[in-house]
């Protein structure tokens, strides 16, 4: 757990401002570290940075590799100095919008100028790449030999490519890939691109006393490297089909439950080789990131089974996870854990318990405090605990001026009581920062939008809406002097500095 009281921003790289289309991981990103720094912050949360599809409506929570980053965050300013793109390049970037991403138009720009960057950088490769490749071999020869057959294919899904490029080790594909020499190796050198700005951006981070928050989704898209490359290990039929696939029952706030359509795990295969993958999977993000949340945390505990065809989410079943096996065999391997476990919505004693036995941090979303009377919110700084993170609001909920105007009668008058008076909706985003900042939770988190008092069309995801989401892009030099002075100044207030 943490050890001393912090507070930060949640903010995914693809919303900070950026004139290629979408937020990466350029000048904008190294700034933003600067404001945080300035006004006393320690944390940087992001959402997931792994590769993105248009198949999957460029989702966060659906990559196409468990390791991989997501090429399109790589930023063409520091390209050019690196000399890989002349400055005159950049200027044949289209206009777009300021305020959200339009991922087609912004592929197409970024696609054009990392491809003309990573023929370059091929025609001068050295010991530094070498390096890079075989560090990262583990999951870059089967994600670089992937994305190359994936192209040559026109990005149909590797479960309906022909049988011998279903398998990895057939002849027929060990034969294709060695006609794929040059594709495989460009996707090489994106990633070594990728991650050499990555880096950059964590020397920055340290060097500004800023830790990186990152996210890992429990569950990975079907047509992913990870799913192509070890099908043994997810719950797969012969021809790579899934045969159940993930979700969650009726809840409260689901009364429909949802079908997420993402492949489960075969437990039993992963146990059988010490859960190797995922342990794989912690240390990777662990040098990536000082901090990591666990998504669908319950996942690991119990997992809600949907048979492939069903058309409901109802029609679903649980089914026993790992549990303390797959923790003791992690701990074994890492045995210090930065772990945040998102257990939001549906939660069960027996996911109590296994947080409370490895002294895992929860969640505690301040904007779903008021759908109950106050006094028994288990989202309200009352109820809360040291270990647990606070969240002003997330990515999946309203923001708080968004939960303002949607909000009914009662639950206004529920959050007047607890203020004592009613806040003015134009100073109540910073009513639930102060509130964020004052529990006794040991972290704090304000989503950027709540730091800017913005409504409901500055959501970044509406659970359940397969289209429209996350797009939200912030304004160029919409973080003023002003709002750095007084994020500074709470956190001063409540010990957090």
């Amino acid at each position: 757990m943490m050890r001393r009281r912090c507070s930060g921003v949640l903010l995914h790289v693809t919303s900070l401002p950026s004139r290629f289309g979408i937020g990466d991981l350029g000048p904008e990103a190294h700034r933003f570290v600067d404001f945080l720094s300035d006004s006393g912050q320690t944390l940087w949360q992001m959402l997931p940075i792994n590769p993105t599809s248009a198949g999957a409506a460029d989702s966060p929570y659906s990559c196409t590799s468990a390791f991989a980053g997501n090429w399109m965050l790589i930023s063409p300013e520091l390209l050019v100095t690196k000399g890989l793109l002349k400055p005159d390049e950049l200027d044949e970037a289209p206009r777009f919008p300021a305020q959200s991403v339009d991922y087609a138009r912004a592929r197409d720009c970024k696609n054009r100028l990392v491809d003309l960057a990573c023929r370059r950088r091929r025609d001068k490769l050295g010991t530094e790449f070498d390096i890079f490749c075989a560090n990262q071999a583990d999951w870059l020869d089967d994600y670089a030999a992937f994305e190359a057959i994936s192209l040559n294919r026109k990005s149909q899904p590797w479960y309906r490519w022909p049988e011998e490029l279903r398998d990895l080790h057939h002849p027929r594909a060990r034969k294709m890939l060695e006609h794929l020499k040059e594709e495989i190796e460009l996707v090489k050198v994106r990633q070594h691109l990728f991650f050499d700005q990555w880096h950059s951006l964590r020397r920055h981070c340290d060097a500004r006393g800023i830790q990186l928050f990152g996210d890992i989704p429990i569950y990975i898209a079907h047509d992913t490297a990870d799913a192509w490359a070890k099908p043994g290990l997810f719950l797969l039929d012969e021809k790579g089909r899934m045969e159940v696939v993930s979700g969650v029952p009726a809840t409260s706030f689901n009364p429909e439950g949802q079908k997420w359509g993402m492949p489960l795990y075969d437990w039993r295969a992963h146990a059988a080789e010490g859960y190797k993958w995922w342990i794989n999977r912690l240390r990777h993000n662990l040098e990536m990131f000082d901090w990591v949340r666990i998504d669908h945390f319950l996942g690991l505990v119990d997992y809600w089974a949907i048979p492939r065809k069903s058309k409901s989410a109802l029609e679903g079943s649980w089914h026993r996870g790992p549990r303390e096996d797959f923790f003791n065999a992690v701990y074994r391997h890492l045995p210090c854990l930065p772990i945040v476990a998102e257990d939001l919505g549906l939660v069960t004693p027996d996911a109590r318990q296994l947080m409370d036995r490895y002294s895992l941090q929860g969640m505690r979303v301040l904007v779903d405090g008021f759908n109950e009377e106050p006094g028994g919110s288990y989202f309200l700084p009352h109820n809360h605990v040291e270990n647990c993170m606070v969240y002003t609001s997330t990515h999946d909920t309203h923001t708080v001026i968004g939960w303002y105007s949607t909000a009914g009668a009662d639950q206004k008058r529920r959050m007047a009581a607890y203020f004592g008076h009613r806040p003015h909706k134009t100073d109540l985003a910073w009513d639930f920062i102060r509130m964020a900042m004052s529990s006794v939770g040991v972290g704090a988190m304000v989503q950027m939008q709540d730091l800017l008092s913005l409504g409901e069309d500055a959501r970044m995801n509406r659970p359940g809406l397969p289209e429209g989401n996350w797009k939200w892009r912030m304004k160029p030099n919409a973080i003023t002097a002003a709002i750095s002075r007084r994020l500074g100044e709470l956190t001063s207030t409540y010990g957090r500095v």
